[in-house]
């Protein structure tokens, strides 16, 4: 992200949910939409307002499709 410079590229949230019980609670509410077994989910995590991507490969190959 910092070496492709996305941040400047795509809009996004960052959010930190490890010490944020609230952040938690919306990657969990995303997880559902998506019908992911909560017990399974972890970071990186994007929801992009229909999907969902977890893990780097995912999640990379997501930001590196909106930057080309």
């Amino acid at each position: 992200i910092n070496q492709n410079n996305v941040k400047e590229k795509v809009l996004f949230t960052e959010l930190e949910i490890f010490n944020n019980k609230n952040n938690a609670g919306i990657l969990l509410k995303k997880a559902k939409v998506c019908n992911l077994d909560t017990s399974q989910i972890g970071v990186p995590f994007l929801w992009d307002g229909r999907n969902c991507f977890m893990g780097d490969v995912d999640v990379i190959k997501f930001f590196q499709d909106k930057i080309i």
